[in-house]
């Protein structure tokens, strides 16, 4: 589709008939794509014979004594893919991710922690994604939490995928989107151009893994690559569902995450939420002309974060999230005097941000708490 686009040549889109009659498992398709791959996989032979057992049946018409002998046997496996992986047979689990809002590191590290934990319960899980994108450091967690698990990741774009978003989208397995939504790019990363460079090879290499040309996925960063009737000069590259259907970038649209299960085959599949807890962030700026330590208190025990030094600005993440309904103080010390300082008490709830203001004056200190997420 993309050579003939760039040729001129007149494409259509497909139509919604089209796209309906696409409800087939499109990983399964793509695996048995290769004859060789699957005679040399594990279960190859047992599917082929499969298929052959079928041919011969529906050739005589009809269902004689060994063939209902055969069928039995053949009833006893479980259903696999061309690569001895089980095929979904309804009642399994798929995992739900959400993503909405603006992507920081921190919401980067969440969703590369949902991924990671994931087990063989699930059957696959969707990438829910409605977001303009943000930042891409860490992004390099979601690629390889990705790659390590066994189980097929699907992304669904709701509304909008915009820059690192669009990238979480093209890191799926298989990708959908609804009616209307959009995908692409806004504006060049603020990134150096080593940075730059290599997020521009990643998005290259992820459209190859969907079998489009590298020049797509550059074009999400790149603004000096020209795609006529995709990506105009000087721009980045943003196109609707429609478009995105036509030129691979995704493998269909549909309604929801329901209507996305019907189509990779796990009807009736139940959902389950696997997003971790966001972490609390607590930002700490010392205004103060001494350098402070910093402790988190929690039923009576001190634990140390961090020292921020004077005039100076320090995130602290808790790397394990804290309990929601906990309470917690933050105490400050500042170093070369017997001065302290603590906030009120403080309610955690899921991705808790606390930033803290330490002026020179300590009874002008104040702080903020609102949820990150």
């Amino acid at each position: 589709m993309f050579l003939a686009t760039a040729m001129g040549l007149s494409v259509a889109a497909p139509s919604d008939a089209q796209i309906a009659q696409e409800s087939v498992d499109l990983s399964v398709i793509q695996r048995i794509r290769d004859p060789g791959a699957l005679l040399a996989s594990p279960a190859g032979p047992l599917r082929l014979a499969h298929w052959v057992l079928w041919g011969i049946l529906l050739g005589n018409g009809g269902l004689g004594v060994k063939q209902l002998i055969f069928l039995l046997l053949f009833a006893c496996f479980p259903r696999v893919d061309a690569f001895g992986q089980q095929l979904p047979g309804g009642g399994e689990t798929v995992g739900l991710i959400q993503i909405r809002g603006r992507i920081d590191e921190v919401e980067l590290d969440v969703v590369a922690r949902s991924i990671a934990a994931l087990d063989s319960r699930f059957a696959a899980v969707i990438i829910d994604i409605d977001s303009p994108g943000g930042e891409y450091d860490g992004i390099d967690k979601i690629f390889d939490a990705a790659d390590a698990i066994d189980i097929p990741m699907y992304a669904l774009v709701r509304n909008r995928a915009v820059a690192s978003a669009a990238f979480l989208v093209l890191l799926a397995d298989s990708a959908f989107m609804m009616r209307g939504s959009r995908i692409g790019a806004s504006a060049i990363p603020r990134l150096d151009d080593d940075e730059l460079e290599s997020i521009k090879v990643m998005y290259g290499v992820l459209a190859s893994r969907r079998g489009i040309p590298e020049e797509i996925g550059h074009a999400f960063v790149d603004i000096g690559i020209f795609l006529p009737g995709i990506v105009e000069p000087t721009a980045l590259l943003q196109v609707g569902a429609e478009t995105a259907v036509q030129i691979g970038l995704v493998d269909g649209i549909v309604t929801g995450e329901v209507d996305l299960i019907k189509r990779v085959g796990l009807e009736g599949a139940n959902f389950e939420d696997v997003r971790l807890a966001s972490p609390t962030t607590i930002v700490v700026e010392n205004r103060n002309w001494s350098d402070a330590r910093v402790f988190l208190v929690r039923s009576g025990a001190r634990f140390r974060l961090g020292t921020v030094t004077s005039m100076s600005t320090q995130r602290f993440r808790l790397r394990q999230p804290l309990t929601n309904g906990s309470r917690i103080e933050i105490l400050a010390e500042l170093i070369g005097s017997q001065e302290r300082l603590s906030t009120d008490e403080i309610i955690v709830e899921d991705g808790l941000l606390i930033e803290w203001s330490i002026e020179n004056i300590l009874s002008n200190s104040s702080f903020f708490v609102t949820r990150s997420r």
